[in-house]
């Protein structure tokens, strides 16, 4: 619900409930709302808010925060993001129109060793009055700082290929369903279908030891805006179903059981709790499969036991 001191202006927007679009999802948000005039511009507090689905059900065992404004960080879903303010927004859902700002949310990296860091692209419907409408859209809001990823040590790790593209002599390690690793040669470039046992594993060993950040992204031009781009530092997204911590990280923060499949060199990831997932999936291969490029190297695959397998 919201209170309006004078409804003219802008800044005098005070509630205790908001709307969070969130991919697919539209979530109420429960808690303190406020928009404050500093310096000639406008910011935003909210929070912290419980998040719940429209029919009422809890979300998130976390509330959501941006209790130190748009130049601060945001608590979503336990994790701590930055904050990047974008343009107006409105969302539209059944009977109502909601308006406000679409932000994006970027993790902070909060260790040192491997881990997995999500961007966000949320959208925030701060009052329900028409009349707002405007003055949102033309404020001039305070800038956040988008978090940027550290660069990691170059390494070489294995490659994933899928079988139809092995000689019929060969090396390769299978390492999920129709899927193999294989080497490149750091001289040529080429990869290589044959090689040591030795070599392998300890390539692998290597990979698996590197402190990298694997971020977790919005697909461009996806079909479906539950699909999230998996990307490491290497030239190669395929090397990243060679780290077993990446899966069970996905499993922990998915609200179903992650699923992946890798797309020429793109690595896919959607959540199954998404009713139409294969729907989804199958709809991107048919898109990225149209350009002269385009390869589906793998069947949907979910992460069980420390390994990927085929998804049910």
């Amino acid at each position: 619900m919201f209170e309006f001191l004078k409804p003219a202006r802008l800044v005098d927007i005070v509630g205790t409930e908001l709307i969070l679009g969130v991919g697919i999802h539209a979530l109420r948000a429960r808690g303190p709302v406020r928009v404050v005039e500093a310096g000639g511009r406008f910011d935003l507090r909210v929070g912290p808010a419980t998040l719940e689905t429209l029919d009422g059900a809890a979300w998130s065992a976390y509330p959501f925060a941006l209790t130190a404004g748009l130049g601060g960080d945001a608590q979503f879903e336990g994790r701590t993001f930055a904050v990047e303010p974008r343009e107006f927004t409105v969302l539209e859902l059944p009977g109502e129109v909601w308006f406000g700002l679409e932000v994006r949310l970027t993790e902070q990296r909060t260790t040192s060793g491997p881990c997995l860091v999500s961007s966000r692209t949320v959208s925030l419907g701060v009052t329900s009055t028409r009349r707002f409408a405007r003055p949102l859209e033309k404020a001039q809001w305070i800038a956040g700082s988008p978090w940027r990823a550290s660069t990691a040590p170059e390494v070489w790790p294995p490659e994933v290929v899928h079988r139809s593209l092995l000689p019929e002599q060969h090396t390769a390690v299978h390492v999920a369903p129709e899927l193999y690793g294989v080497l490149r040669d750091r001289e040529e470039g080429d990869l290589r279908f044959s090689f040591p046992r030795e070599k392998y594993e300890e390539a692998l060993r290597i990979w698996r030891s590197v402190a990298i950040a694997v971020e977790d992204t919005e697909m461009r031009q996806s079909t479906s805006p539950s699909l999230r781009d998996l990307t490491g530092p290497q030239l190669s997204a395929s090397s990243l179903l060679l780290l077993p911590w990446l899966g069970l990280e996905l499993t922990r923060r998915a609200r179903g059981n992650p699923i992946v499949q890798l797309f020429n060199d793109q690595l896919c990831c959607i959540d199954d709790e998404d009713p139409d997932w294969r729907e989804a999936l199958a709809a991107e291969g048919t898109r990225l499969s149209s350009s002269p490029d385009g390869l589906v190297q793998s069947p949907p695959l979910t992460f069980r036991d420390g390994a990927w397998v085929a998804a049910e």
